[in-house]
């Protein structure tokens, strides 16, 4: 049973960790949108667009 066990816990550390990587890009991603739109609206302010 404890090998059963072991190899459960392994695949759920797994699979948290592909969550986990997942979630990561979601917000890098997130972030460099912000930062475009950010960047955007002080080319507008300055008469760049």
């Amino acid at each position: 049973m404890k090998k059963n066990a072991r190899i459960a816990k392994a695949e759920g550390d797994k699979a948290l960790a592909e969550f986990l990587k997942k979630k990561d890009k979601e917000k890098i991603r997130l972030t460099f949108k912000t930062v475009e739109e950010e960047q955007r609206d002080v080319d507008k302010a300055l008469g760049n667009i």
